[in-house]
Formats: C-alpha cells, structure tokens, sequence
C-alpha cells in the first residue's frame, strides 16, 4: 500500500511529469500540447 503515503500533490507533480514529456508517437509533442490544440479547436 505504497500510495496511501503519498499526497494527492505529489501525484500531481509526477502526472505533470509525464505530461509534459514529449513523445515519438505524438510527433514529438506533449500530451499537454496536444491537449492543449484539441480544446483550442473545439467550438
């Protein structure tokens, strides 16, 4: 039970880690880049 001593922010911290890491198979964006253009675009 590992996670019940984490805190909920540093659950954020690691998934802004990861967002935040470009990836091949996006064309070398971010999740959060990507994210970011789709809301962007939608009406």
């Amino acid at each position: 039970m590992a996670e019940a001593r984490r805190t909920a922010g540093q659950f954020d911290e690691v998934a802004a880690q990861l967002n935040s890491r470009p990836r091949k198979i996006l064309s070398w964006q971010t999740p959060a880049e990507l994210f970011a253009k789709r809301v962007a675009t939608v009406e």
